[in-house]
């Protein structure tokens, strides 16, 4: 269980933050981080597949969206791709960068883009999810 003090700290950075970006911007915004347990997708997730893991952490500015996730292997990752390629979204670009790969994919309305490495201090792999509105 985390500590109460923490929690509290952690949950005010996490509002001070969200005013600051959304003071200065203008844009909704909703921040979430770990404190110890899945916090799951960000406010308003458009209903996508994600990799099966632990959500650390989750951001939405208007309707873009971004997670962290901790996977036990590479393959879930693999997966969540696939699972987008049947939902209809194109693979647009990907790079292998030893250690590091990304891949997008897009439709007309929303892009994706994923990207991961092995994390080895949690014994796993940390993948970057992130939603934007494609761009005509």
């Amino acid at each position: 269980m985390a500590n109460p003090i923490d929690q509290l700290v952690q949950g005010g950075a996490e509002i001070l933050v969200a005013q600051a970006v959304g003071g200065a911007s203008g844009a909704d915004v909703d921040i979430d981080v770990n404190g110890g347990s899945d916090i799951g997708p960000p406010d308003g997730w458009p209903g996508l597949p994600m990799p099966e893991g632990e959500v650390i952490s989750a951001m939405r500015i208007d309707d873009s969206y971004s997670a962290t996730i901790l996977t036990a292997d590479e393959r879930t990752v693999e997966d969540t791709i696939a699972d987008l390629n049947a939902l209809g979204y194109a693979e647009v670009t990907t790079a292998d960068l030893g250690g590091f790969k990304t891949v997008s994919v897009a439709d007309d309305d929303l892009t994706i883009l994923l990207s991961w490495f092995q994390d080895e201090e949690n014994g796993g792999y940390s993948v970057s999810y992130s939603v934007v509105a494609t761009q005509s």
